[in-house]
């Protein structure tokens, strides 16, 4: 019966969060960012999948080192919503880690084998049938609840941009997160602060997503609280993850107050753009020139 399962299912989310929190964060602050996540209750109560994709994303990047075919199970689990797993192919080409790449991609076509033997074709089918329905439906504000989405497109759409515009602009701005995201990844921040940017990213490529999607940024809290730990990372986290717990969750309020809809989305653009100032330092222009030297 569905009651039955979505409680199962909204128990199994609960507990995979705490979990997932408890395992970053061997320490008393776990339970403190599990519970000063108020979108993953709001993930709860939608009886969505954001809090699954999120842990899936976090521990994607985060054990690309530590585990990394773990970590290329976990990105490849995602094909289910692939649309937050865009980077992962770049993170894992511009940092050199084919391997992972290779976990991940017998993982998708092994999930899909999986997946057809338990149900047959048709939800797949449905699957790509449902992608050219979302991409109609979400130029229509009286389908889709605007104010919910926190995308570049759907900000200029609100403010009376025509489609194709605000597509383009939004490609532009998705290609700059994209580079931005390169450029951290290839460069010697912190590994938990390069994930941490990787999720946050992941929030700014995909024109459609949901603010239940954005339980992604407990995943980026919780690895800035273990770098701050190590003193891996500079004044002024504490902010910052504070930013990333509460900016998906503060802005729509705001936004309703205010009746504009790009506070929901500058909540995210500031976490990133935060995320990749702290990272930047840790780029040197020596090591570009080692590279360079090594690559000739």
């Amino acid at each position: 019966p569905y009651g039955a399962a979505i409680i199962a299912f909204s128990l199994f989310s609960l507990a995979l969060f705490m979990g997932a929190a408890r395992s970053l964060i061997p320490r008393g602050e776990a339970l403190l960012v599990a519970l000063a996540s108020p979108i993953a209750y709001l993930c709860l109560m939608n009886g969505q999948t954001g809090i699954l994709t999120g842990v899936l994303l976090t521990f994607g990047y985060a054990w690309l080192d530590r585990r990394p075919i773990l970590a290329g199970v976990c990105i490849g689990l995602l094909a289910f919503k692939p649309h937050l797993a865009v980077l992962a192919p770049l993170v894992v080409s511009v940092s050199g880690r084919w391997g992972r790449g290779s976990a991940a991609g017998a993982t998708v076509i092994d999930f899909f084998g999986a997946t057809v033997l338990a149900f047959g074709i048709e939800p797949w089918r449905a699957f790509v049938e449902n992608l050219a329905l979302t991409s109609k439906v979400l130029n229509m504000e009286d389908t889709l609840p605007w104010a919910r989405i926190p995308s570049v497109f759907i900000m200029l759409r609100e403010f009376g941009v025509g489609q194709d515009i605000a597509y383009a602009i939004h490609w532009l701005c998705a290609a700059g997160v994209a580079g931005l995201t390169a450029w951290v990844w290839r460069g010697d921040a912190p590994a938990d602060l390069k994930a941490a940017t990787g999720l946050a990213a992941a929030c700014l490529i995909p024109p459609y997503l949901f603010d239940y999607d954005l339980v992604v940024l407990c995943g980026a809290a919780a690895l800035l609280l273990r770098a701050a730990g190590t003193g891996a990372i500079p004044a002024g986290w504490p902010t910052l993850i504070a930013l990333l717990l509460l900016g998906p969750f503060l802005a729509p309020l705001a936004t309703a107050a205010t009746g504009g809809q790009p506070l929901f989305f500058l909540a995210t653009a500031g976490a990133f753009a935060a995320l990749t100032t702290h990272a930047w330092p840790a780029r040197t222009p020596d090591m570009d020139t080692a590279r360079a030297g090594t690559r000739a």
